[in-house]
């Protein structure tokens, strides 16, 4: 484990040296976190980072591995005698306040940053470096690598998942981003009629009223977008005297039911859920409020539930 976090955070140094190349910048690392398989690098967020640039620092890491480049190191009195024997060093200065000496590690002609952890001698000990993700956050970056053996067989991994989806796909891997870019296209294209033929489909439920005039709108849907039918409901119990009682069957086993009602009837959608729990086959799974509640039922009691709702706030005193 110390063999692999040595080789991991000597190619922690080349990568950010090269990733410094690229931005055409210096960058601040603020902690690195060596884990069993994968290893996390922490750049602070001072400009945008994309991943074209990541891969194009993993490539030239890469190469110094191949070309063996050496590394170096060196020790100072104080970051300023570093500083002056060695312009271009890269130093975290609150990290290194009270130190009594400065430890800094050099790949040869490539980085030079301040470090007392332990580094390979050699960059060819490193073997293989991949990134395998970035993220972004408030302030850092996190990029995930691997080195040595764990990289290689991840990239093999990565290699074998790439056929896969090829071939669910079918593509080649000269195609798969042609492939992927037209059948994110088509989804948007689909949800977008998906979206359509939902709004009409609810403009077309047909308003009920039951006892003390109360509006009530209530319907079984099928396969309609539920994102739609959470707004339509938001808009419909903007009216008074207004409830809404919306189940959406799915290809799943489940459907979505939502009950909601206007903030002008005293009405606890949590309560008449909780009247039916006992009564309906396969249970009801969900959660909101008194007056917006959601939740997932077996789709093959959806008729069922609506009628009992239906009942229940039909008989209400």
């Amino acid at each position: 484990m110390i063999l692999d976090n040595k080789i991991a955070h000597t190619a922690e140094h080349a990568f950010i040296g090269s990733l410094q190349k690229c931005l055409n910048i210096q960058l601040e690392v603020s902690k690195v976190e060596h884990g069993e398989t994968y290893h996390s690098a922490f750049i602070r967020q001072t400009i945008d980072l994309d991943f074209e640039k990541i891969v194009a620092a993993e490539m030239e890491v890469n190469r110094l591995i191949l070309e063996g480049r050496r590394i170096n190191r060196y020790v100072f009195k104080t970051l300023k005698e570093a500083r002056e024997n060695l312009p271009d060093l890269r130093a975290n200065e609150m990290r290194l306040k009270g130190a009594k000496e400065i430890t800094v590690v050099e790949i040869e002609n490539h980085d030079v940053a301040a470090c007392s952890m332990e580094h390979a001698e050699n960059l060819a000990e490193c073997l293989f470096f991949l990134v395998i993700n970035m993220t972004k956050s408030a302030n850092y970056y996190e990029i995930k690598f691997m080195v040595g053996l764990n990289a290689m067989n991840e990239a093999v991994n990565l290699t074998n998942k790439i056929q896969f989806i090829c071939t669910k796909l079918g593509a080649n891997y000269n195609t798969l981003e042609e492939t992927i870019s037209k059948i994110n296209n088509q989804k948007l294209m689909l949800s977008r009629v998906l979206r359509n033929i939902t709004n009409r489909s609810l403009e077309q439920i047909e308003t009920k009223y039951i006892s003390d005039n109360v509006k009530l709108v209530a319907k079984v849907l099928y396969d309609l977008d539920f994102k739609e039918i959470q707004k339509f409901v938001n808009s419909k119990i903007l009216e008074k005297r207004t409830i809404v009682l919306l189940v959406n069957n799915t290809d799943s086993n489940y459907a979505n039911l939502v009950i909601a009602r206007s903030n002008d009837l005293q009405i606890d959608c949590i309560d008449l859920i909780n009247k039916l729990k006992n009564r309906i086959s396969g249970g009801i799974i969900g959660g909101g409020k008194t007056n917006f509640f959601v939740a997932n039922i077996n789709n093959s009691t959806s008729n069922n539930i609506l009628d009992e709702l239906i009942k229940l706030l039909s008989t209400r005193h």
